[in-house]
């Protein structure tokens, strides 16, 4: 998700997922999340990665998605990575 600086996507649009694989500058490749932060848009304050698990299939052969950022990319803020399970 593409979220503006108070913390809510700009429009339907920011959302990026199996039916809408890519969006200014972010792009969902399967497992892989790539985000070129040279193209994010400046109203772009932060993207958030949320992931969700069906249920149909075991716990045991989730594996976390992995988000990259190409090297001439510069974050306009620090990254931050959490995991949580319930």
């Amino acid at each position: 998700m593409l979220l503006a600086k108070d913390g809510k996507v700009r429009g339907d649009d920011d959302l990026v997922f199996y039916n809408r694989p890519a969006q200014d500058g972010v792009v969902l490749g399967g497992r892989t999340i790539v985000a070129d932060l040279s193209a994010v848009p400046a109203t772009v304050d932060r993207i958030a990665i949320v992931a969700g698990i069906d249920g149909t299939r075991a716990w045991r052969v989730w594996r976390r998605p992995s988000a990259s950022w190409p090297a001439d990319s510069r974050p306009r803020a620090r990254t931050r990575t959490s995991t949580t399970t319930s």
